[in-house]
């Protein structure tokens, strides 16, 4: 491997690993059940179990979403 290449991967490593020390708060806020969507218009049983599942601020993070990069 050239140098110059040996310098760049250098580089990425740093830049990764530095990413790391700088997260976003991955915290899920709270929310009222007056605010919720089923709470604003009637909607059919299958609807509400889609939309919670795509729209709700109940996120589980997995662990390989720790690391900033991937």
């Amino acid at each position: 491997m050239s140098r110059r290449l040996k310098q760049i991967a250098a580089v990425l490593v740093v830049v990764f690993t530095a990413a790391q020390l700088f997260r976003p708060e991955r915290t899920n806020p709270p929310t009222g059940a007056s605010r919720t969507i089923q709470a604003q218009m009637e909607t059919a049983g299958g609807l509400v179990a889609v939309l919670d599942r795509a729209c709700s601020n109940r996120t589980v993070w997995l662990w390989s979403k720790r690391l900033d990069g991937l």
